[in-house]
């Protein structure tokens, strides 16, 4: 399974990487979760590529399938890493049905939704500076601290 997306806050792009296990049991397993820069289907299968060289001996001997949110660089990508078969994430696929057929069809809870969501991100971002803010103060006491004792040394 992977995924991509671009961090709100800081702009970063990211591809999730998970790869599932069967042996009696199913074992779901993240392989990786880095910034990667551009989302084509070329650096995305590179990229997962790389990964299942770094976790298995010969990747060639693996069955891959994929789930995916069917977006056409997702649906490239899996065609470049020749799976054997993929799908569209069901999560993903009800999103999109609930929100263009549901909820954005009803002008009052669309609008609702998007207050909803302005406050949420900017309590977001307002949280991420705090947290920033309070790093540095804290990085500020512990220098005045030091500074503190090398004066008394």
């Amino acid at each position: 399974m992977f995924d991509g997306w671009t961090d709100r806050y800081k702009a970063r792009p990211y591809i999730g990487v998970r790869a599932s296990f069967l042996d009696g049991w199913v074992y779901i397993v993240t392989l990786g979760c880095h910034v990667l820069p551009v989302h084509t289907s070329r650096a995305i299968a590179d990229h997962v590529s790389l990964l299942l060289g770094k976790f298995f001996v010969d990747p060639k001997k693996l069955h891959i399938t994929s789930c995916h949110d069917g977006a056409a660089n997702m649906v490239k990508t899996s065609q470049l890493l020749k799976v054997e078969s993929y799908q569209h994430c069901v999560a993903h696929a009800l999103h999109l049905l609930l929100m263009t057929d549901g909820v954005n069809s009803v002008p009052d809870v669309k609008n609702i939704l998007r207050k909803c969501r302005e406050i949420v991100t900017v309590l977001h971002f307002k949280s991420l500076l705090m947290a920033d803010e309070l790093a540095s103060t804290t990085d500020k006491k512990v220098v005045d601290e030091l500074e503190k004792h090398i004066g008394e040394v």
